[in-house]
């Protein structure tokens, strides 16, 4: 079916595939291939079980080999597979000859279908299992590129998509330890606010943008984070971007041509203090989904700030730029903005006794030591802790550690809010 030979110069003397050219019949089975319904299922789950690709980045990939497989079948790439297709060629030097040896690869596990760990006929082992290892490094080449950026033409161009890694260190400040990057404590409370989100992720829409709103301390940007990461899980590119990236993305000499490689969460904290970036984020997401595209590409923007009113004030201003139809287009691409209350689970009475329990439990994991236990509250105490933290989660936090600090809970709810902020910057 293809050559295997030894090539010095290319991945640390891994073999290679010598013949580009597919025979009749190899080129009649790789179109009946891509045919399939199921061809892009197929190599995402390859990518997942058996190269510990992320769900996310697996779909990516997809994209990217696309061009090269359908150029191997002897078929025409859509316009947006082949523009990406094209650009990586420019920018990234190896690309080309890494994505027709994948698709070459791809093209025999599939024929050898459940038993392709077996070589297929005629092939040594030997080289059959050089070429899985090779292919391995092939994949880790795709997998480092930054998918948001592919379309820009500029493989340079600083701007990715961000969720930041947890990293507790019992030596830190506590206040750090708050941070909405470092989940604490488990989300709790937001079962409904997150099937709204997923709900909205999934509608049939091209693109839409929603807003969660929420005074500081409410919960936003770690429901943000969470939700971020349950769509990377289910596939999507999805993250925060910020601010500086955001304008070197809408500012890009290429911008006006950008498309996302596959289904694209952006999330914006503090939103209204970038109106001008996120009128053209919005203009052209709009624009974009109108033209008509092969690739059913979806994305969602989902913007974080403590006030917003679709009528009025910076939400009515990102509406209205644009010529013709386009201000109306971005309008209608609004999804209901979700103002965030504080956490509430189907027993409204043991939120905040667990939201307080759950912060003790990872001080202890941390730190090591027994934290004081919470006493019994009664309504009336219950009444006042929620006037004094509002229920917001980052306040009833403060108020467990801050216990922890002074080894009792005894007077938890006599702290205020201006008592724990005094307590934190001491």
């Amino acid at each position: 079916m293809f050559v295997i030979m030894r090539d010095p110069k290319f991945f640390f003397h891994q073999p290679v595939i010598k013949n580009m050219e597919l025979d009749l019949e190899t080129q009649k089975g790789l179109s009946a291939f891509l045919d399939r319904k199921d061809r892009d299922k197929f190599i995402v789950d390859w990518l997942v079980d058996d190269n510990d690709v992320p769900k996310w980045q697996a779909k990516g990939i997809v994209k990217l080999v696309l061009a090269p497989l359908m150029s191997l079948a002897g078929k025409v790439a859509g316009r947006g597979i082949e523009k990406i297709h094209e650009t990586l060629k420019s920018r990234f030097s190896d690309y080309d000859e890494v994505s027709t040896r994948f698709a070459r690869l791809l093209l025999v596990k599939e024929k050898c279908s459940e038993q392709y760990l077996q070589p297929p006929e005629g092939e040594d082992p030997e080289d059959w299992k050089q070429l899985n290892e090779q292919a391995k490094v092939w994949i880790k080449q795709l997998q480092e590129l930054e998918r948001i950026g592919l379309a820009l033409d500029d493989m340079k161009a600083q701007v990715r998509l961000r969720i930041d890694t947890p990293h507790l260190d019992k030596d830190t400040a506590p206040s750090r330890w708050l941070k909405p990057y470092n989940a604490f404590i488990p989300l709790i409370g937001r079962d409904n606010e997150k099937k709204i989100l997923n709900d909205w992720l999934e509608e049939e829409k091209g693109f839409s943008w929603k807003i969660i709103i929420g005074e500081g301390g409410i919960g936003k940007t770690r429901l943000a984070q969470e939700f971020a990461q349950t769509c990377r899980e289910e596939g999507w590119d999805s993250g925060f971007l910020a601010h500086q990236h955001l304008d070197c993305l809408v500012n890009h000499d290429n911008f006006g041509n950008w498309m996302p490689v596959t289904d694209t969460l952006i999330i914006v904290d503090y939103a209204a203090t970038k109106q001008e970036s996120l009128k053209k984020l919005l203009q052209q997401c709009a624009d974009s989904q109108s033209n008509e595209k092969e690739e059913n590409t979806r994305i969602r923007l989902l913007f974080l700030e403590r006030h917003a009113d679709q009528n009025q004030g910076w939400v009515e201003e990102l509406q209205k730029e644009g010529e013709g139809a386009l201000p109306d287009k971005v309008a209608d691409a609004l999804h209901d903005i979700v103002k965030l209350q504080p956490p509430q689970q189907q027993e409204d009475h043991e939120t905040m006794p667990n939201l307080l329990k759950a912060t003790l439990s990872s001080w202890e994991k941390l730190m090591g030591e027994s934290a004081p236990e919470l006493p019994e509250l009664s309504e009336e105490d219950f009444d006042q802790l929620r006037n004094n933290t509002e229920g917001r989660p980052l306040y009833l936090q403060m108020v467990a550690l801050h216990a922890c600090e002074i080894k009792s809970a005894k007077e938890i709810v006599l702290w205020n809010r201006a008592d724990l902020l005094r307590y934190a910057v001491e």
